[in-house]
């Protein structure tokens, strides 16, 4: 299978050679994903083009974002991170353009203004809508519409007869990408005929309310000189109703803490609470056939071992902190 090569001006470069592995994700979300692995190190380097046909025979073209080279033993391994070349649209900027009864392919044509990339394949109804791009990129723009319309990203490409540069690129709308009257090559929706799936939640947490600070203003004598110092942080609680915060309370709901705590029931932190009583057991003693149970004192305190259930800890003392070791 062929890698071609090319700078960003679409000069071709020399392939990458010895491809041990190539690993292609494609998204219906217009995100496409290409992990190359290469023995020995390339010319190849962050901001150049790799080109290839995908499992469908579609040319499909990326930017290498992370090119890395490691050593192993007597060995030089090359791995090439590369986005879907879409991604250049976020690197061109829109100030203001707006689209009033607009079709789908009318707000395309008009996001792509001034980029390499003309409009393909639209799967356009003729539903109209009233769509304004303002100081986004390009790419934005064109999710937007996408959005608008209830359509999805893909790209098209076309190279000379040569195969030595790409003479076209377009951006396509369509109802659905992939195809699933093929049974080799389906698209993947989660939840429809699977046999096994692993999701995995993104382990950051969530931030349901934002404090916005500003420079805090510079402290002045009596005759308005500044004296150095700097005043409380302007923040803008003045135009917010009192709050220097905006919250979104619907997901505050779900992600927020509980609180705040009621002081009066500290003195309970001291007891059990009948732990085990909780648990089912109606005597609210835990009773397995063969069990012994080691309490250790770290403030120097030794208290000798309760064995089986016929030792007791006098309820009176306060134990404050106590490693616990059940040997069954």
């Amino acid at each position: 299978m062929r890698f071609a090569c090319f700078d960003r001006w679409d000069t071709p470069k020399p392939d990458p050679t010895g491809v041990t592995e190539a690993k292609w994700t494609s998204g219906v979300d217009s995100t496409r994903n290409l992990e190359l692995t290469c023995m020995g190190e390339t010319t190849i380097g962050k901001g150049d083009r790799i080109l290839f046909a995908d499992p469908r025979g579609n040319l499909q073209e990326t930017i290498v974002v992370s090119p890395e080279h490691r050593r192993e033993d007597t060995r030089i391994i090359t791995s090439l991170v590369c986005k879907g070349s879409i991604q250049e649209l976020d690197d061109t900027f829109i100030e203001d353009k707006r689209n009033r009864t607009a079709t789908a392919t009318q707000c395309l044509r008009k996001a792509l203004e001034g980029t390499r990339r003309t409009v393909g394949t639209v799967d356009d109804d003729g539903t109209t809508a009233d769509l304004s791009f303002y100081h986004v990129s390009a790419l934005e723009a064109v999710e937007s519409i996408a959005s608008e319309y209830g359509l999805e990203i893909t790209s098209s490409y076309l190279m000379d007869p040569q195969h030595l540069r790409i003479t076209d690129r377009a951006v396509n709308l369509v109802k659905a990408q992939g195809d699933q009257s093929n049974e080799g090559l389906r698209r993947f929706e989660y939840g429809h005929d699977l046999k096994g799936v692993t999701r995995t939640v993104d382990a950051t947490g969530v931030k349901t309310r934002l404090y916005g600070y500003g420079k805090g203003l510079p402290a002045t004598d009596e005759e308005g000189n500044e004296t150095g110092g700097y005043g409380r942080r302007i923040d803008f609680s003045d135009i917010n109703n009192g709050k220097p915060y905006v919250e979104d309370t619907e997901a505050t709901k779900l992600w927020g803490l509980p609180g705040p705590a009621d002081e009066a029931l500290g003195d309970n932190l001291t007891n059990n609470g009948d732990f085990e009583k909780g648990a089912g057991r109606a005597d609210g003693e835990l009773r397995p056939d063969c069990w012994t149970l080691f309490i250790r004192i770290q403030a120097q305190t030794t208290v000798d071992a309760l064995r089986n259930s016929s030792g007791v800890c006098p309820p009176s003392r306060i134990w404050r902190r106590l490693v616990f070791q059940w040997m069954m």
